[in-house]
């Protein structure tokens, strides 16, 4: 379980680096088309003046710069303290990689409903340049002109299912840069999310065991609650945003960051929700010492049949009685998915000739009508955890005819 309120300012987050990424390397090839260098020394430039506001970008930064600071104290050439900012850069920068947004979606909020979902897909042509002509995508989750910003190209195939606004979920509400190049305050910022939006992405899931599963996601959670006061001098990088309280005590999102220099105060990457974590529960530990199985205590079926015989034809009428005790259906033992006991009476009468190939069968069941429930199901949040219910058939009755060839 990832803390809504802090991914959803991640990802929004995440969404301005990418638009500063492609508005940067979109003007450094217009002034120096393919010259790799410019377009890195560009992309450094961009990711320093966000890096005042973004905590992603501040990260990138950061890693960078310790990167060069370090082949800089090696002795090494101007060369090979730029490569060095570069790869820890990037490398910093692949945990937005976890993030997976072709398909986003919001838990189902009410009984019956399901989860609202919105996709956010390039689909790409090999065969065609990189300027959009070709390209189509389809797009859900934001308006047409938002998406161009964050890099989709082409032909929006689902423009009549654009929405006027963005609908990706943040606490705090997060922008593009305007005319002005101003994320904090300009008029012509372009949303990117904020706290009318209800949806969020997937996460990618690497491998398996616990470091290759959080070890990403960590990552940015050390973006978001890292101290950046080292950097402050040189890049102006500070925390803005809403969710950042500098005291070291919790505020009403509850990050705490600290003052000593250590990090986040309280609260580690990981942990269950009685270890305060600080972006990744594990959920709550429970024991199950001591709880009933899910399953009946008792089981009980009877059967009485007798058979006789009339002319040519063997006549067999049989009475059934079947109960079972109450029960729980999880190891949890969670009261509103016990089982009442329940029992049923059904009755078959078989008629079958001595020497013919046929046989005729009229059946009852659930004789007495009753309205039992054999079993429960909670079911996911993308239909609200709805409390789903088995039953058994009322009282019926039918008439089976066979024959033998």
């Amino acid at each position: 379980l990832v803390n809504k309120d802090r991914f959803g300012y991640v990802y929004g987050s995440i969404l301005q680096y990418n638009a500063m990424a492609v508005a940067s390397a979109a003007a450094s090839e217009a002034a120096n088309p393919g010259d790799a260098a410019a377009a890195n020394t560009a992309l450094n430039t961009a990711i320093a003046g966000l890096a005042a506001t973004n905590e992603i970008a501040a990260a990138v930064f950061g890693a960078g710069a310790a990167a060069q600071g370090l082949s800089l104290a090696a002795g090494e050439d101007a060369a090979t303290q730029a490569a060095a900012f570069i790869a820890a850069r990037d490398a910093t920068a692949a945990a937005i990689g976890l993030i997976i947004d072709p398909e986003m979606n919001a838990a189902a909020t009410a009984y019956g409903t399901k989860s609202t979902v919105c996709h956010y897909i390039q689909l790409p042509d090999a065969s065609v340049a990189q300027d959009g002509s070709g390209f189509t995508n389809i797009n859900t989750c934001m308006p047409d002109a938002t998406a161009a910003l964050l890099g989709l190209l082409g032909t929006n195939l689902a423009a009549g299912h654009a929405p006027a606004a963005s609908l990706v979920y943040s606490p705090v509400a997060l922008t593009t840069a305007g005319a002005d190049g101003d994320y904090a305050t300009a008029a012509d910022n372009v949303a990117l999310a904020g706290p009318t939006g209800t949806l969020l992405p997937s996460i990618g899931i690497l491998g398996s065991g616990e470091a290759l599963q959080t070890g990403g996601l960590c990552a940015l959670w050390g973006a978001l609650a890292a101290d950046y006061s080292g950097l402050a001098a040189a890049a102006g990088i500070n925390h803005t945003s809403a969710l950042v309280n500098d005291g070291g005590t919790t505020n009403t999102t509850g990050l705490q960051i600290a003052t000593d220099g250590d990090g986040n105060a309280t609260e580690t990457c990981v942990g269950t929700a009685s270890l305060n974590p600080g972006f990744i529960s594990q959920g709550n530990e429970q024991s199950i010492s001591g709880n009933q199985m899910p399953f009946a205590d008792v089981t009980l079926s009877l059967g009485l049949a007798y058979t006789f015989q009339t002319n040519n034809l063997e006549v067999t009428p049989r009475l059934d009685y079947y109960y079972r005790s109450d029960s729980n259906q999880s190891v949890f033992n969670i009261d509103q998915n016990k089982v009442e006991a329940w029992d049923e009476v059904n009755f078959r009468l078989n008629i079958v000739p001595t020497n013919g190939d046929w046989r005729v069968i009229f059946y009852g069941q659930n004789l007495t009508d009753e309205r039992n429930i054999t079993a429960t199901a909670i079911t996911n949040s993308s239909t609200s955890h709805t409390n789903s219910t088995f039953v058994r058939e009322p009282r019926s009755f039918g008439l089976q005819f066979g024959i033998d060839f």
